[in-house]
Formats: structure tokens, C-alpha cells, sequence
């Protein structure tokens, strides 16, 4: 249909059609115009040619009148053919809408699904930030108390400086906790870089619980990107106030290692253990911050308890400093 004439030459194609018909339809020129008839010339032929002339006379106007009907019939059709397209293309316009009207409510509710989780993130992330800060804080307090408590007949100077150590633990408690709220990293990092930081948790805890920790870094500590940084800091706190809190430990061993582009951080206690972990609050946290870092956590409570955490480095991948 691609040779058939396009809309504005139709009109024109057809009146060129009606021509030819009535050029070729010899008799209906005789009827309105004063013309000698075909059959009076061919009377001065011989039979022979008046017959072959008689014979394409009349192919050339069956020829007319099949050319005029499949023209019609060709129009037809394409009238037809057109109609349906524009049904076609309705239908489709149709469901174009549909499917940005159902788009349109799916992004709706993508929308609010976001909003939920951010919500729901959010107070998770405080929850998680509440819980280290108090629970480092608390176990620090009571530890550092009952201590107290044994010391304070026997020897009160030592009973006033332990005193000292547990308020200080508890103001830089208050302190986080207020941080915390307002959606700040720890009161430690906001001062300190991330290797003093450590440092002074670790001196707050030995000072406020009379644990021995052994705390050991062959790696630097700096490069790191904020969150990085509170995950670090965070699991160290974690896994001290876990150590104390419930293990009763009073030795705990930490070592910072970095093997090519990954941090390792190992924590180990000489607490009671527990042959079955019952995953809690703080490892289940553990496990969450380091999700959001790829990294690995591996732990252990055969023989007191054991955290092993490793850290993909994105500031580096040579191997350890000397």
C-alpha cells in the first residue's frame, strides 16, 4: 500500500481514473458528443481485423472497469486500515494512562515506604547510639561502685579516686547521650582523633572498673571517613562494656591490625563465656554497623569471649606501616 496515493492526491488520482474511463468508453462520447461511431470505421475493415479490433476494444474496457474497481476497492481498504489504527493507537493512549496512573501511585507509595524507613533507621540509629553510650556509662558506674564499695573501709583515698573516675564516666556518658539526640557522632571523636579516642575509653574503664585492659594498635588510625570512624570507636566500646558488664571479666585484650586493605580489630576476655551465644542488643548493633561497611564479625564464647571484626579500608590498600 506504500505506491498508494497519500490524502491530498486522492481526489486528484480519482478524477485522473473518471478521465480515462470515459476516454476509453468510446459510446458514452458518441452519446453527448457529435462523433462518427467506432462501428461505422470498422465496417470498412475485413472481417479478420474487424474481430481482433472488436476483441481489444473490449479487453481495454473490461481493462477501465477493473482498474476502477480495484481502485475502489484499494480506497476502501485503506479507509479501513486507517480506522483501525486509530483504534490501535487509542487503546494504547489508553493504556499508556493506565500504566502513569499505576506508575504515579507506585511511586506514591514508594514515597511513603521511604519516609518509613528513614523513620525507622533513624530511631534505630539513636537506639543504637543510646544504648553504647548508657550502657558503657552504666556498666562503668556499677563496676566502679561495687569496687568502691569493697575498697572503702580498707583504703578511702583510693575509694575517693575511684569515685572520681566513675562521676567522670558518667558526665562523658550524659555528655554522648545529649550528642546522641541531636544526631552527633561521640563526644570523644567530635574532640579527639580516633586513636586518643580509644585511648580514653580504655583509661576511663581500667580508672572507673579496675579491669586490666591491654590494648595494642600496629596500625594508624587515620584517613578514615566518619562513619568509619564511629564504627571502630563503637565496637571497642561495645565489646569493653560487654566484657565487664556481662562476661565479669577483668582482663580484656584488644588489638587493631590492618593485613593489606582490611582492618582487623580482635577483643578477647578471660570472663565466664558462654558456650551458646545468645545474640543481644550490642552484637546485634555490632553486626548492623558493620553491614553498612561490608565488613565481617566473628565471635565466640568458649573460653571467656572472643570478637573478631574486620573492616574493608577504602583510604588504602598498602600493606601494614612498620
Amino acid at each position: 500500500m506504500k505506491w498508494f496515493p497519500k490524502s491530498k492526491w486522492k481526489f486528484t488520482f480519482a478524477v485522473v481514473i473518471c478521465m480515462f474511463y470515459l476516454l476509453m468508453d468510446f459510446n458514452l462520447l458518441v452519446t453527448y458528443f457529435d462523433v462518427v461511431p467506432l462501428e461505422k470505421y470498422l465496417e470498412y475493415f475485413q472481417n479478420d481485423m474487424r474481430s481482433m479490433l472488436l476483441g481489444i476494444i473490449n479487453i481495454m474496457s473490461s481493462l477501465n472497469t477493473f482498474i476502477f474497481l480495484v481502485y475502489m476497492i484499494l480506497l476502501v481498504r485503506m479507509q479501513m486500515s486507517e480506522k483501525d489504527k486509530i483504534m490501535v493507537l487509542n487503546e494504547q493512549l489508553n493504556f499508556t494512562n493506565a500504566e502513569l496512573q499505576e506508575a504515579n501511585r507506585q511511586l506514591e507509595e514508594y514515597a511513603k515506604e521511604s519516609v518509613r524507613m528513614t523513620e525507622t533507621k533513624e530511631r534505630n540509629r539513636l537506639a543504637r547510639e543510646i544504648h553504647d553510650t548508657l550502657g558503657h556509662a552504666l556498666t562503668g558506674i556499677i563496676t566502679g561502685i561495687e569496687a568502691c564499695t569493697a575498697l572503702m573501709d580498707v583504703a578511702p583515698e583510693a575509694t575517693k579516686v575511684q569515685l572520681n573516675a566513675i562521676a567522670e564516666v558518667a558526665r562523658q556518658g550524659v555528655t554522648d547521650v545529649r550528642r546522641s539526640v541531636k544526631a552527633l557522632r561521640p563526644d570523644a571523636l567530635e574532640k579527639l582523633d580516633l586513636q586518643k579516642a580509644i585511648l580514653q575509653i580504655v583509661d576511663e574503664m581500667s580508672m572507673a572498673t579496675s579491669a586490666k585492659i591491654d590494648y595494642q594498635c600496629r596500625t594508624r588510625l587515620s584517613g578514615f571517613n566518619d562513619d568509619e570512624e564511629d564504627i571502630i570507636y563503637r565496637i571497642v566500646q561495645e565489646s569493653i562494656t560487654n566484657s565487664i558488664r556481662h562476661g565479669k571479666a577483668d582482663r580484656i585484650q584488644i588489638q587493631i591490625d590492618r593485613e593489606y586493605n582490611m582492618l582487623k580489630i580482635y577483643i578477647k576476655d578471660n570472663g565466664i563465656g558462654c558456650k551458646t551465644v545468645q545474640k543481644g542488643f550490642g552484637l546485634h548493633h555490632m553486626e548492623e554497623r558493620l553491614d553498612m561497611l561490608h565488613g565481617e564479625l566473628t565471635y565466640s564464647g568458649e573460653d571467656g569471649f572472643m570478637i573478631d571484626a574486620r573492616i574493608p579500608i577504602r583510604w588504602g590498600t598498602e600493606e601494614k606501616d612498620d
